[in-house]
């Protein structure tokens, strides 16, 4: 997979990046520079939702997913459902927690 095939790429596929100023492709990373040759190198990057289809699942996790399964991202769910799949791993958490907080509680649950 490359950063130019990610619906997250945050500047047209077209344009030359290294004339921009930095930017997060996604908002849990932090902002980069990016060049021509950053933007098609290939990356295994857990934020990867391709900008023609589905998001992308690996069958073997790395980064922050690395040593799990079934991680959850922000993006993906509702506050109701974070609460949901929270209450089904047995995951405490306080009433009025934001999306952002239930999927780190359940993604620290996940790394053991």
């Amino acid at each position: 997979m490359k950063c130019i095939e990610c619906a997250h790429y945050p500047w047209v596929p077209t344009s030359d990046p290294g004339m921009m100023p930095p930017a997060k492709c996604h908002p849990d990373l932090e902002a980069r520079r990016w060049t021509t040759e950053t933007k098609a190198s290939k990356r295994y990057c857990p934020y990867f939702n391709d900008a023609q289809g589905e998001p992308f699942v690996d069958d073997k996790p790395s980064g922050d997913n690395a040593g799990g399964r079934g991680f959850v991202n922000v993006d993906d769910f509702t506050a109701k459902e974070l609460r949901a799949r929270a209450d089904e791993l047995g995951v405490e958490y306080k009433n009025g927690a934001t999306k952002k907080h239930l999927v780190k509680l359940i993604n620290d649950y996940l790394k053991g």
